[in-house]
């Protein structure tokens, strides 16, 4: 069933319009507001290449029957050659029963399908909305990581359903069952930052050689530790060793040399006895103790400038690897040790007899070289990168997409799961409905077999002559055509044929007929229980009000199966600008009191058509509160005669296309003519302006006479029995 019908700039709908749609639809309008527009496009559907769009639950699957000039001139261009309407013939009950049966099974299975249609269509907008869900996520995080790694996300800033189905989806299938070689954030963008920003020149860097422990041995700490001091077996040590002296004794030796046998310090001479005891004092095994230290000495002096010559390089690598500066202050209190040890080496020079332990540095030098193991494995890990660089900025790319995508693992998994979930049910359900669309065809099968047993098109003829005959229709009827199978011809009463001789209001009328069959029937032998919507424009073009009638009768019987849900009349569109017409097509819901109804007037203002809709009738209403005013007591004249100039105009020249003064005056004859040409022309003035002209004296023109030549307008035009149904509840 249509629900809603969309049109734009077509014909005068130069504005985007809606007809919004229930079961039963009245559209009234004018001639030439746009009501066939909406017809015709109806009947091209869906091949109609304009702006217009049908909105429904599901598809359109109704055939849409269109009664219009179109349709009157394709079907009625020759009257001897006609198509006929198969029916189902009535004779044989058993076969008529079944295809009942069908029928409503078939409905019943294509209940069964809209069900299955409106599930899909469920999960297809639910799958809609996660996927939505999901791009919206996955941009989110392009957003928050794409800044920081630009150029990982090249060639994705497009669209973000383009970012997700392209970009996102590949990179996610590729990267998605990967393990990370570099799991730590920080350390991964400083690569990204060094490899593909800052174009890095990289070379291998030779490993750090690790430290030796300064182990001194036994001998060489006890010698350190050993007071040096000259021969005990001398008589001059005892003078020294009292006076602890012994140091600046071996200094006076040195400036001895100079001043040969005078004392440097106290100017005496010193004979050769002395000389000789000072000379056994500092004796061989003396100056080999201290060629030893200083040898000793010497030897850890450059040990130390080695080792802290590693540091240098050892403290560059640590920081740039790792970051910390814990070899930096290694090496400063590896470097005061030294520096201390090597103090300590020079007094025990200067002063032999003095006692000095070195401070062991050993621990330092431990810790230390553990570190360079450490920074040694960076090293290899960098050089490797090295050889295999392409291999390693591979691995960084790869590394931020896993990190990258199993950040937004749940999301996806979520969203896997329920597509998952979604396609399944899907499947699901197109298996049934393929399933029931079998179930369907078997029944269309059948019934189609059935059909072409007791289809005939003499039922419909025998039933339009009825109708003839029975709506006092005398000159013509229906035949089938002996020289062309399957159609029919109309004839006179004495077997020619009719061609161009029927009067407007006997051609309408037989089209009408012939359409009203059509409706239950079909033009072809099979298709005469498909469901249909009926769309009826302007069926009464003139206003004969005995063709109104029954037209309207007819109108009324297809408007009864829609609402009663027979004869798959599944919906109703009537359009029309005949005022009493469209109050008879109406009076069927009221009877019925249904409400499924919609109300639609189109109006052309400006040349521009638009349409209002409402639930409510609103257009006799208005029409009627004429007629009311009308028969109030106390009414004035000039009141009364506007209301009556508004009444004409509306029925007349709105609605039967009537020009008021020419033709309906020429019916009047003598005094009524002049009357009537009088009341005409108040009217206009009473309602325009003032004039001074009147043909008749307005004093006479009384209300009682007003009323009269007005019930008299519609007497001659024929339109007493619409003034009859107006005013029939007046006193």
């Amino acid at each position: 069933m249509i629900k809603q019908i969309e049109i734009n700039d077509i014909a005068s709908y130069k504005e985007l319009a809606f007809l919004e749609c229930k079961k039963i639809n009245f559209i009234y309008g004018g001639n030439g507001t746009g009501k066939s527009t909406i017809s015709n496009l109806l009947n091209e559907y869906p091949n109609s290449t304009f702006n217009f769009k049908i909105n429904c639950d599901k598809k359109v699957n109704e055939k849409i029957l269109v009664f219009d000039k179109n349709f009157v001139k394709s079907n009625f261009l020759k009257s001897n050659e006609i198509k006929g309407i198969f029916t189902l013939g009535e004779a044989n009950v058993e076969i008529q029963k079944r295809i009942e049966e069908l029928s409503k099974e078939k409905e019943f299975h294509n209940s069964k399908m809209e069900s299955f249609l409106f599930s899909e269509a469920e999960i297809e907008n639910n799958m809609e909305k996660e996927e939505q869900k999901i791009i919206k996520i996955a941009w989110e995080y392009y957003k928050k990581w794409s800044s920081n790694f630009q150029i990982f996300f090249k060639g994705a800033r497009k669209s973000k359903s383009d970012y997700f189905f392209n970009f996102f989806n590949s990179n996610y299938v590729k990267y998605k069952d990967m393990n990370s070689k570099i799991s730590d954030f920080l350390l991964l963008k400083k690569e990204y930052q060094k490899f593909y920003i800052d174009n890095f020149i990289v070379e291998k860097i030779s490993k750090i050689q690790l430290i030796k422990k300064i182990d001194l041995s036994e001998s060489e700490s006890a010698v350190l530790f050993e007071k040096v001091e000259g021969n005990k077996n001398c008589k001059i040590s005892r003078t020294i060793d009292n006076l602890n002296n012994s140091e600046w004794v071996k200094e006076g030796i040195t400036f001895l040399e100079k001043t040969k046998e005078c004392c440097p310090f106290c100017q005496q001479n010193i004979n050769s006895d002395l000389l000789k005891e000072i000379a056994n004092y500092f004796d061989e095994k003396y100056d080999n103790k201290i060629i030893f230290i200083n040898n000793l000495f010497k030897k850890y002096n450059d040990d130390s400038i080695n080792i802290l010559k590693e540091f240098e390089i050892a403290i560059k690598l640590e920081k740039e690897f790792f970051g910390t500066t814990e070899v930096l202050a290694l090496e400063s209190k590896i470097r005061n040790g030294f520096f201390n040890n090597l103090n300590k080496f020079e007094k025990k020079l200067r002063f032999p007899s003095n006692s000095i332990i070195l401070t062991n540095l050993n621990n330092f030098i431990e810790e230390y070289n553990n570190k360079i193991v450490s920074i040694n494995e960076k090293i290899e890990e960098n050089n490797a990168k090295i050889e295999n660089l392409e291999e390693y900025m591979e691995d960084i790319k790869s590394s931020f997409f896993i990190l990258f995508f199993k950040e937004q693992d749940s999301f996806i998994k979520e969203w896997e799961q329920q597509k998952i979930r979604d396609e399944k049910g899907k499947k699901n359900l197109i298996e049934k409905k393929e399933k029931l669309n079998s179930k369907i065809k078997e029944i269309e099968e059948e019934i189609k077999s059935l059909e072409n047993k007791i289809t005939s098109i003499v039922p419909v003829i025998e039933k339009i002559n009825s109708n003839l005959d029975t709506f006092n229709f005398k000159n013509f009827f229906i035949k089938e055509n002996s020289e062309k199978r399957g159609t029919l011809k109309i004839v006179r009463m004495d077997g020619t044929d009719v061609n161009d001789t029927l009067s407007e209001g006997e051609f309408n009328f037989i089209a009408f007929l012939y359409y009203y069959f059509l409706v239950y029937g079909s033009q072809e032998k099979r298709g005469i229980n498909v469901p249909k919507i009926i769309v009826i424009d302007d069926p009464i073009s003139s206003l004969d009000n005995n063709i109104l009638f029954v037209v309207s009768i007819l109108v009324n019987d297809i408007l009864q199966n829609c609402i009663k849900n027979k004869k798959e009349i599944k919906q109703v569109f009537i359009f029309t600008h005949n005022l009493y017409f469209y109050k008879e097509v109406i009076s069927i819901v009221n009877i019925l009191k249904y409400k499924d109804v919609s109300y639609s007037v189109i109006k052309k203002q400006s040349g521009i058509s638009k349409i209002y809709t409402t639930e409510n009738n609103s257009i006799f209403s208005s029409y009627e509160m004429l007629w009311n005013e009308l028969r109030q007591e106390n009414i004035s004249s000039m009141t009364a005669m506007n209301i009556m100039r508004r009444i004409i105009e509306h029925y007349f020249k709105i609605i039967g296309n009537y020009n008021i003064r020419n033709e309906i005056i020429d019916k009047f004859e003598g005094e009524e003519k002049l009357a009537l040409n009088s009341f005409f022309k108040f009217m206009n003035d009473g309602s325009h302006s003032i004039t001074d002209d009147f043909e008749w004296v307005s004093d006479d023109l009384t209300l009682e006479n007003s009323l009269k030549l007005f019930e008299k307008v519609f007497e001659l035009t024929k339109q007493k029995s619409h003034y009859d149904m107006m005013t029939r509840n007046w006193k």
